[in-house]
């Protein structure tokens, strides 16, 4: 009897699904409320909508008296989740966003929804210290808001630990899309849709454009916020349609010949979300049955899934032998970090004849390349065109290679360039690189990809 294959596997592992869940995960501060800084700011804002300003100087002068104003009395809640209920939380609840929490419930009510907190109010109720108290709490603050459906609130995305943050312990907080993701990963079999509501994009892009929603401005109260909710929840995660399916259904069937060749952090997590894989599983299974294939790849991109760092060095172990061992033409190719101690070994064999990328982005938090010559000889003889993405300091020679290689357009902002004015000026003045370029008197952004 042979072995079950990586495809029978997910085949069957999807069978055994049982979607019926449709989530949303709710940001607070800025998508319901309009968000304190600290526990001082709040008697600084009118923060008591419908009552009288007599009445607010009492609540501002002793806030404890908010426990027992008559419209949380009138809620009787449980004696122990409001004394354990922080002073600031039931003020803001409070002054919900009435419009914002009008549209959530109604929400909620077309798609039958379930919510799951991703806000840092998770830390506000200590939901790591007692768990079943802070789903309470939570409950307790969407009831004063005036949610009727606050019972369908089911639970709280895991804190993820600051020693595993890839951008370094003061700033976890950014690691909002792999908390997403790991409690999906968890529930994978039950989750039918699902929706992100927030007003900041912290790392949720990477891993969920299609199914986030950004709530810059207005709130959820802003109809178009509630539409795009709708228009998410109404696409199954399972959608055959989805670019996710067809990438997959290209690589399981041996495409030459496809048009969703394009194999993003994105799609592999909706992948990996549909099946319950783990990202080095799925990393691994991939690789395998692109080993096995016997044409040569012809379009496809690998991303360096900078979010899981425990897993690059194996990716680019794997990567790099791909690569030696057939044609291939990465569409993307986007290193940072740990990546950047194997340069040398990718160089060699990206020749742009029998490899080739088309956008090459390479970025490093805090790593810098420490010898970039072998770089700079790279970049000078690349002999196809190439967009070139920098988001690391460049030395004289790299900036140099640029100029010389016509084949070249560099994507950087000014603060990267070295502080060598005719070279900057040099090269500010080739029109290739015209819009790609970002002067630092500019308004810039991080170059994107």
């Amino acid at each position: 009897m042979q072995p079950r294959s990586f495809i029978d596997e997910v085949t069957q592992k999807e069978k055994s699904a049982e979607r019926v869940d449709n989530i949303v995960f709710i940001d607070i501060d800025r998508v319901l409320y309009r968000g304190v800084q600290n526990d001082d700011d709040i008697s600084s804002r009118q923060c008591f909508d419908g009552i009288n300003s007599a009445e607010q100087e009492r609540l501002i002068c002793d806030l404890d008296s908010i426990k027992t104003h008559p419209h949380i009395v009138e809620m009787q809640l449980d004696p122990d989740v409001l004394h354990a209920l922080p002073v600031k939380a039931v003020a803001a609840a409070m002054n919900f966003n009435k419009q914002a929490i009008a549209n959530l419930s109604a929400l909620f009510k077309e798609y039958q929804a379930k919510g799951v907190i991703s806000s840092s109010w998770r830390r506000d109720v200590k939901m790591k210290e007692n768990p079943a108290l802070a789903l309470k709490q939570i409950r307790a603050v969407f009831q004063i808001a005036g949610f009727p459906e606050y019972e369908s609130i089911i639970g709280f995305t895991p804190i993820l630990s600051e020693a595993a943050s890839f951008f370094g312990p003061s700033t976890s907080f950014l690691q909002r899309g792999n908390e997403i993701e790991s409690w999906l990963l968890d529930n994978w079999r039950t989750v039918k849709s699902y929706a992100i509501l927030d007003d900041e994009e912290f790392n949720i892009p990477d891993f969920f454009r299609g199914r986030f929603v950004h709530c810059k401005t207005g709130y959820f109260a802003s109809a178009s916020h509630f539409k795009q909710a709708c228009d998410i929840l109404a696409k199954p995660v399972d959608d055959q349609n989805c670019p996710a399916r067809l990438t997959w259904n290209a690589i399981k069937n041996n495409s030459v010949d496809f048009d969703y060749p394009y194999m993003n952090l994105e799609r592999m997590t909706t992948l990996r979300l549909l099946f319950g894989y783990s990202n080095k599983t799925f990393l691994e299974e991939l690789f395998s049955m692109h080993e096995k294939h016997a044409h040569p790849t012809q379009l496809v991109l690998w991303s360096l899934v900078k979010y899981h760092p425990e897993n690059r060095a194996m990716f680019m172990e794997k990567l790099i032998n791909l690569l030696r061992s057939r044609e291939m033409k990465l569409e993307i190719l986007n290193l940072s970090d740990n990546g950047l101690e194997n340069i040398d070994d990718l160089l060699s064999v990206i020749d742009g004849k029998r490899v080739c990328v088309e956008r090459f982005l390479l970025h490093s938090n805090p790593i810098e390349i420490k010898n970039q010559e072998k770089l700079s000889s790279w970049i000078r003889t690349y002999p196809v065109p190439l967009r070139l993405f920098m988001n690391i300091s460049m030395s004289e020679n790299v900036v140099k290679a640029v100029i010389e290689n016509e084949n070249i357009i560099l994507h950087a902002e000014e603060k990267y360039l070295p502080e060598n004015e005719k070279l900057k000026q040099k090269l500010f003045s080739q029109t290739r690189h015209e819009g790609s370029l970002v002067r630092s008197m500019q308004r810039s952004t991080c170059v994107q990809q």
